[in-house]
């Protein structure tokens, strides 16, 4: 059975330090690298699910402000002079959603890339009975 157990003033029972820290760098730079890649990924693939996002949302708002602009403008050819604030208000409302959306997208777009280190150490595993 493997088990490992914390030593106090650990640092003092290296014989080869350079060669520990040599180590740590070796395995921080590769993790580093890996998180940049995974970022990249990610940031790209943000971009996408952020332009489909924003395509969407422009569609809709243009299909919707086409049927209330059509609306507005049978009301008027009719006559129907008391719905058309109404109508108007629809519009408006339908820029103001956009808006909101667009502006919740823009700020999808920014993703923080810091990577920080957290803790580090060292682990002695001593064999049991």
């Amino acid at each position: 059975m493997l088990r490992a157990q914390p030593q106090a003033n650990a640092a003092n029972l290296l014989e080869d330090w350079e060669t520990v820290q040599a180590a740590f760098t070796r395995c921080d730079e590769q993790l580093e690298e890996r998180f940049f890649q995974a970022m990249e990924d990610f940031r790209a693939e943000n971009e996408n699910r952020c332009n489909v996002q924003e395509r969407n949302a422009r569609d809709y708002a243009q299909r919707r402000r086409q049927m209330l602009e059509d609306r507005l403008q049978r009301f008027q050819e009719q006559g129907q002079t008391r719905i058309i604030p109404a109508t108007e208000g629809q519009l408006a409302k339908l820029e103001r959603e956009l808006a909101v959306k667009l502006k919740t997208v823009d700020e999808r777009r920014d993703i923080e890339d810091q990577i920080l280190q957290l803790a580090a150490g060292l682990v002695w595993v001593t064999e049991t009975s």
